[in-house]
């Protein structure tokens, strides 16, 4: 093993552009992360500080901005852990500036503040929100948001 290498695992994800396209491939998640136990997660990478990741397909590997992605879906089996469905379960339709609508849960916990409410849940400082769905977890981007129904 190489000292200098750093170990990932790899995730098919797809991603959903400002320009109307799509970008299918992979990214690379490190093997543990710091603020919780276990690897990093999709979510993760999206709401860390870089702007840009690296994204593998078929063609090519690229750096994609964080700024031009409107959702990012990841099959659930790929990501869901029990600590994403901790608090309580809310329903909500969010209504996206490009690309419609989009319906999933949220869960929101009392112990990360606020009141248990979708609101402090959205207003959160992080970019990219996790709604559950029944086959994807989708990752919105928070800039792209009309609005958010119960």
């Amino acid at each position: 093993m190489n000292p200098l290498v750093i170990e990932k695992k790899v995730r098919k994800a797809s991603f959903y552009l400002t320009d109307g396209s799509q970008v299918d491939g992979e990214v690379f998640l490190s093997l543990s992360e710091e603020g919780h136990s276990g690897p990093q997660n999709l979510g993760d990478l999206l709401n860390d500080e870089d702007r840009f990741i690296p994204i593998k397909t078929e063609k090519s590997i690229f750096l994609l901005h964080l700024k031009h992605v409107v959702q990012a879906k990841i099959r659930i089996e790929e990501e869901l852990d029990e600590t994403m469905r901790e608090g309580s379960g809310f329903t909500i339709t969010v209504k996206m500036e490009i690309g419609g609508s989009i319906e999933g849960d949220v869960y929101i916990s009392l112990q990360k503040g606020g009141f248990g409410r979708v609101k402090d849940y959205v207003n959160q400082n992080i970019p990219f929100f996790r709604l559950i769905q029944s086959e994807y977890i989708a990752y919105v981007n928070e800039r792209y948001i009309f609005s958010i129904h119960e």
